[in-house]
């Protein structure tokens, strides 16, 4: 994984502004920036599948990468159902590129995401140094 460093703002909806002290480098200010967007993105997830809304998405089911559908949600982690199997995953096992295109999928609002998570979907794939549809 190459870390770009990324410019350190505050995003609506996000909380504080995450910065790190000066003497940090670009690769500790982009695991603050990327630790505290992650805690938004998951938000996102838990609140569309609290919702009703059972999103298909890509997890890791004993290491090999599945299509689930999102059954439950909550801070702890999800879970998810591959044909008759539903098997719990902690968000500590949901690596970066898997936790933002599962939040693109709840990240829409009526049909549409708003810019302000559209924003904040876009500094995490940076933070992480992915591109991001």
């Amino acid at each position: 994984m190459i870390i770009q460093p990324v410019e350190v703002i505050a995003l609506p909806g996000v909380g504080e502004a995450v910065g790190a002290p000066p003497n940090c480098s670009a690769v500790t200010t982009n695991i603050a920036v990327g630790l505290a967007l992650g805690g938004t993105l998951r938000s996102w997830v838990i609140e569309g599948v609290s919702a009703g809304r059972k999103e298909t998405v890509w997890v890791q089911f004993f290491g090999q990468s599945v299509k689930a559908k999102l059954i439950t949600a909550d801070e702890t982690g999800f879970t998810a159902q591959a044909t008759s199997a539903a098997v719990p995953v902690s968000w500590k096992e949901v690596d970066p590129e898997k936790l933002h295109a599962m939040a693109q999928k709840y990240a829409d609002v009526e049909g549409l995401i708003p810019k302000d998570r559209a924003e904040v979907l876009e500094v995490f794939a940076k933070a992480y140094g992915f591109d991001a549809p």
